[in-house]
């Protein structure tokens, strides 16, 4: 539809050109073929009024794209936790009825965390307060992970890879999230 809409509008545009020229002396072309470019040639332009809205929306669904992936890491980390904690157990060498709660209760606080994320899926760039948050919280992330790696797991090597594997998807998740911010701004 959009392509025969474009094609009609430039068909318009050159119907008047030729009109144009048929009653122009031939020294008179070029300004009169300026005047209609530049006077014309935009409202008939060839797929930029049509799409320019869709044009305008791509940014943002570059951005809302971002944040789902983020969202999604998040979403399925959490509810692995939740669902079968045990191979939470094993990476963190944790043992016993405590380390299932405690692996349970990890994916509930992602589950928490990840709340703040949907209204940045719905409209990113309505919610930039709610982006700074955002970023915030996954810079608190990469930072609780790199004092674990630095600290904690340097002598345990399972638990070094589990909090490594989790800061790479931090350290990810906050350049998508910073990437997304700055696609999402001033479009909407």
């Amino acid at each position: 539809m959009a392509e025969a809409e474009s094609g009609g509008r430039f068909c318009g545009f050159a119907f008047r050109v030729f009109l144009a020229m048929q009653f122009i002396p031939p020294g008179y072309h070029s300004i009169v073929l300026f005047y209609l470019y530049h006077r014309c040639l935009p409202n008939y332009a060839i797929g930029y009024n049509t799409d320019m809205k869709f044009k305008k929306y791509i940014p943002n669904l570059a951005a809302r794209l971002c944040i789902v992936c983020v969202f999604a890491w998040n979403m399925s980390c959490a509810i692995s936790f939740i669902i079968d904690p045990s191979q939470g157990t094993v990476g963190y060498e944790l043992s016993g009825v405590g380390a299932i709660a405690a692996i349970r209760g990890m994916g509930v606080i992602m589950l928490m965390w990840n709340i703040s994320y949907i209204p940045l899926i719905y409209r990113p760039s309505r919610f930039r307060c709610m982006f700074v948050v955002v970023i915030i919280q996954q810079l608190i992330a990469v930072a609780g992970d790199m004092y674990v790696v630095l600290f904690d797991a340097s002598s345990a090597s399972m638990l070094y890879d589990s909090v490594t594997r989790f800061l790479m998807f931090d350290i990810a998740g906050i350049v998508l999230l910073i990437i997304s911010y700055f696609l999402s701004r001033k479009h909407d």
